[in-house]
């Protein structure tokens, strides 16, 4: 190790040197210990993390999957009764989706009306 006190050639300055050199030793074991102990620290903090964002994820995924399954069994639950949505008049449901398009379309166009049992052919 290069002293930069001018002692370099002394006694004074070799033992200043030997000195360094055995802290400089000692320091550096210690910075081993002490880096090691820090990449420990640091790890456990990352392994730490993933499983916080995992624990997290679980959570959110499975607070979703019981909403849709809540949904899936009564889409409406206030729904009205089918006669509210029927048309007396078949005939008046038919010219009325037929008047939905241009006649060049409606004209060959098949008609679906609303029955008891869902939609079925009229035309």
């Amino acid at each position: 190790m290069k002293q930069l006190s001018g002692l370099e050639g002394t006694d004074e300055g070799k033992r200043a040197a030997t000195a360094t050199e055995r802290c400089a030793v000692k320091g550096g074991s210690y910075e081993k210990k002490a880096h090691s102990q820090k990449g420990e620290t640091m790890r456990l903090t990352k392994v730490s993390a993933i499983a916080i964002n995992g624990l997290a994820l679980l959570v959110v995924l499975g607070t979703a999957y019981q909403a849709m399954a809540q949904d899936a069994t009564a889409p409406y639950p206030k729904m009205a009764p089918i006669e509210q949505y029927l048309m007396t008049d078949q005939g008046a449901e038919i010219a009325l989706a037929r008047s939905a398009a241009p006649e060049s379309i409606s004209r060959d166009a098949e008609i679906l009306v609303l029955g008891r049992h869902g939609f079925e052919t009229a035309v």
